[in-house]
């Protein structure tokens, strides 16, 4: 009876270990490279420059195809 009990923490014990070492992986995985970073960072900031102003004291021109 003991030696199952012990058997089944060596088990236990096993499996947790496991299971850090396999979210430890992942986690490794998920992480952003920095060249990507590198191609994400100044797109943004080039939308945001590119922003327009809008004036809302100026009448809404419509297009063509637009029914007003």
């Amino acid at each position: 009876m003991f030696r199952t009990i012990e058997e089944q923490r060596r088990v236990i014990g096993k499996a947790r270990q496991a299971t850090v070492r396999a979210r430890r992986r992942s986690r490794k995985n998920d992480a952003p490279l920095n060249e990507l970073l590198d191609r994400i960072l100044p797109f943004t900031l080039a939308t945001t420059e590119e922003a327009e102003t809008v004036d809302y004291a100026v009448p809404v021109q419509a297009f063509n195809v637009e029914e007003w």
